[in-house]
């Protein structure tokens, strides 16, 4: 089996003007009610030409299936660079 770390989530704001951003967890035992999705930052603002770094020294450990998401308020608008570890 595999072991994911995120040890690394930059966000960047690539428009003129500022939107704001979430990066969410969707777990791959996530149905219905009894969802287990988190958000790792919600509605973060970004400034025109901007970029922010999530996770700061924290690492996140993620499940074999588990979906990592990136969502700008406007369609095109971040890029997103997820640097991880994988142990095998």
């Amino acid at each position: 089996s595999t072991t994911t770390v995120i040890i690394g989530l930059t966000i960047a704001n690539v428009k003129g003007a500022s939107v704001t951003a979430d990066a969410q967890i969707v777990t791959a035992s996530s149905s219905g009610e009894n969802a287990d999705d988190v958000y790792v930052v919600k509605d973060i603002p970004l400034p025109a030409g901007s970029s922010v770094e999530i996770m700061g020294g924290n690492k996140i450990i993620l499940e074999t299936g588990d979906i990592v998401k990136v969502k700008g308020s406007t369609t095109d608008a971040v890029d997103a660079i997820l640097s991880i570890m994988e142990i095998t």
